[in-house]
């Protein structure tokens, strides 16, 4: 399995992976949703060792058409090296992929979804981007005491105004 690295590029590649069982992405900003309050599975390696993962969420990427489409079911790892999109998960899913010496396409009925090239060391990196989620939005936390209501201050915590009364 891939272990984990400093590069930066590394970071945000993407890999469209034949042998991944599960989508796997290693950076939390990544996730436009994360879950992280429990214990979750871990995967086994073909060497037979485990990867601990540590939340399950959404990833919403932009693709080569300019699409944006969100990714569920996606299993925060932090120490992998690559983000994976799994095309086992793919194909469970009814799409169909069409590799060549090339890349290699996926297509939900006659139309194509992702596309991917492959770079040097044989894989098929994939022609996108995660999308960050938008940490600059500020979030003002309201707190009710009685009939009181005071501004606590501003967040980073993402869209939309939160209030607790």
């Amino acid at each position: 399995m891939f272990l984990a690295t400093n590069d930066e590029v590394a970071k945000t590649k993407w890999v469209m992976d034949f042998a991944a069982s599960k989508h796997i992405c290693r950076d939390r900003e990544m996730f436009d949703t994360l879950k992280i309050d429990r214990e979750f599975n871990h995967f086994k390696l073909g060497n037979g060792g485990k990867m601990k993962v540590e939340g399950i969420g959404s990833v919403r990427m932009k693709l080569h058409d300019g699409a944006i489409r969100t990714f569920s079911n996606v299993s925060f790892v932090s120490f992998v090296v690559v983000n994976m999109i799994s095309m086992g998960e793919m194909t469970s899913q009814g799409y169909k992929y069409v590799g060549s010496k090339w890349g290699c396409k996926v297509y939900k009925e006659r139309h194509l979804v992702l596309r991917g090239q492959k770079n040097k060391g044989n894989l098929c990196n994939l022609d996108g981007q995660a999308l960050k989620r938008n940490h600059d939005s500020k979030v003002k936390k309201k707190v009710k005491f009685f009939n009181v209501v005071e501004v606590l201050g501003d967040t980073s915590v993402g869209g939309g105004v939160l209030y607790f009364t």
